[in-house]
């Protein structure tokens, strides 16, 4: 082909759709006091630590109890909102999560993707409690010494339970 001169191209890429759709609300389970929440969304969550919702935001009951939250995180590529509480959940117990977005328009301090949408207000939703049951005591306790003091026998033994 022969040599041309500097030639203007037309540019036939479609402009990027602004992301309009928030983040959904998916599941939520808990084990000891981290209570884990997690999220559908085509983009990655806000992760900025000076954004994340107020720890307020959040109702957590354990069998009808408050079980206040100490510390939020945002892990953002893992869509997951990771909730602190106050007193781990034992196995069994019945646990429910409730949010609430600050404001009904786009606010720093809400659960956001990057784009900005905030993840709607939710009721108190069940919880998947996944904290183990504790393991039973089955080693018995084992003899390690007698002693007599006047009419006192006194017997000694060790016990790792």
């Amino acid at each position: 082909a022969a040599s041309f001169a500097a030639t203007a191209v037309t540019n036939n890429t479609p402009a990027p759709t602004a992301d309009t759709t928030p983040p959904v609300f998916s599941s939520a389970a808990v084990t000891g006091d981290q209570l884990v929440l997690s999220f559908s969304d085509t983009s990655i969550l806000d992760g900025d630590p000076v954004q994340k919702p107020a720890n307020g935001a959040f109702t957590v009951l354990v069998n009808g109890v408050a079980n206040a939250v100490t510390t939020v995180t945002v892990q953002a590529r893992a869509k997951t909102v990771t909730l602190t509480l106050s007193t781990a959940v034992t196995h069994g117990q019945t646990v429910t999560v409730a949010y609430t977005d600050p404001t009904t328009g786009n606010d720093t301090n809400a659960i956001q993707d990057i784009a900005g949408n905030d993840v709607a207000s939710f009721a108190a939703t069940a919880v998947t409690n996944n904290t183990p049951a504790p393991t039973a005591d089955t080693t018995p306790p084992v003899f390690s010494s007698a002693a007599v003091t006047g009419d006192q026998l006194v017997l000694s033994f060790s016990d790792t339970g």
